[in-house]
């Protein structure tokens, strides 16, 4: 067993959970879970143990885990045990020569290996999504809806869904930025941007369905797809849809990763008709701002650090003839969160 091997290595490497746990960037707690055999680790989590100890798959999990270790790391193990059943007994048809058995067996199998947003596999109304961290993804009760409900108003996490809670449903976002709800009578459409800081230790995220529970009347985390964030300035888009529903009908979310450096600063500088500097201000809130009566033009000046931990600036140049009685800029905030985000810092820019 999974549990068992891991533990073992561990003590044959003098490794204490804290020490693994820094070695794969997780939480130490996981490590515990794995070797308690309360979860299994992702695919990738599988190959980054396999460097570290110098091992192979086998080493690691026994046939059925290897079968299983792909659906989700956060698979219960009731659960495993549940589908490893249901996975034996379909071999044991085959081996009859049951056609129907191998039928069903080609089903189970294609459903496994089926990408998490195909809308096959989607058993109940589609609601929306969040993106989670591994940490927050250990932290998911299946078994207590309030988990969810926990995640979801936290506000630490970007997510889109519909708001079932309320007395009169409606969509809701968080985080999630150039954000636009297409509703027509065939269809719904959500799309929107969610940054990440590239100044972050490589992480594993997952984007994981919300769906409800007719029968309980509930809404649950199905199946995701989890990606590995490395330190790299990149841009990646996701797309994904449900079925038709009486309860929301079809939905349809497009979603765009981008990486974004930290923003260590911003200063605001005035400069008056003969290009000479009036006065330079910080820009810590998003406090109103009023420019001098003289002024002309206005330089925003943000200061940068990227991954190697290089400073660079951006500079913003608002000209007389950009003035119309406000500017609004965009400051980006971290608020030590790995998902920056964007406040509204009003600059007014009439002058009388």
């Amino acid at each position: 067993m999974f549990k068992d091997q891991i533990k073992k290595l561990r003590l044959e490497n003098d490794f204490t959970q804290e020490d693994l746990a820094t070695k794969l960037n997780i939480t130490r707690q996981s490590i515990s879970k794995w070797e308690n055999g309360l979860s299994y680790p992702t695919n990738h989590m599988i190959h980054q143990l396999i460097e570290v100890f110098h091992v192979t798959f086998k080493d690691l999990l026994d046939p059925d885990e290897l079968a299983l270790i792909s659906i989700d790391n956060n698979t219960k193990i009731n659960h495993v045990k549940r589908r490893t059943m249901f996975i034996l007994s379909a071999i044991l048809i085959v081996l009859v020569g049951s056609i129907i058995g191998i039928v069903l067996l080609n089903g189970r199998i294609n459903q496994i290996e089926l990408t998490a947003f195909d809308d096959n596999i989607i058993p109940d109304p589609l609601l929306g999504y969040i993106l989670l961290d591994s940490n927050a993804l250990d932290l998911y009760d299946d078994t207590n809806v309030q988990s969810l409900y926990t995640l979801l108003d936290s506000n630490d996490y970007p997510y889109a869904y519909y708001n079932i809670r309320e007395q009169i449903p409606f969509w809701e976002d968080n985080k999630l930025y150039h954000a636009t709800t297409t509703i027509s009578t065939t269809e719904t459409t959500i799309d929107g941007t969610i940054y990440f800081l590239t100044q972050d230790i490589p992480i594993v995220y997952y984007l994981m369905m919300i769906l409800y529970d007719q029968e309980k009347e509930e809404m649950y985390l199905g199946s995701g797809s989890g990606f590995y964030k490395q330190n790299i300035a990149t841009t990646i888009t996701r797309h994904f849809e449900g079925e038709n529903n009486d309860l929301v009908g079809p939905v349809e979310f497009n979603i765009t990763y981008k990486f974004v450096d930290e923003l260590s600063s911003v200063t605001i500088s005035q400069y008056d008709e003969t290009y000479q500097l009036i006065q330079t201000d910080t820009i810590t809130n998003n406090d109103p701002m009023s420019l001098d009566e003289d002024t002309l033009y206005v330089v925003i000046t943000e200061t940068y650090i990227n991954t190697d931990d290089d400073i660079y600036l951006n500079k913003i140049v608002v000209n007389y003839d950009d003035f119309n009685y406000y500017y609004v800029y965009m400051r980006q905030v971290s608020n030590n969160s790995y998902f920056p985000e964007y406040e509204a810092v009003v600059i007014d820019t009439f002058i009388s």
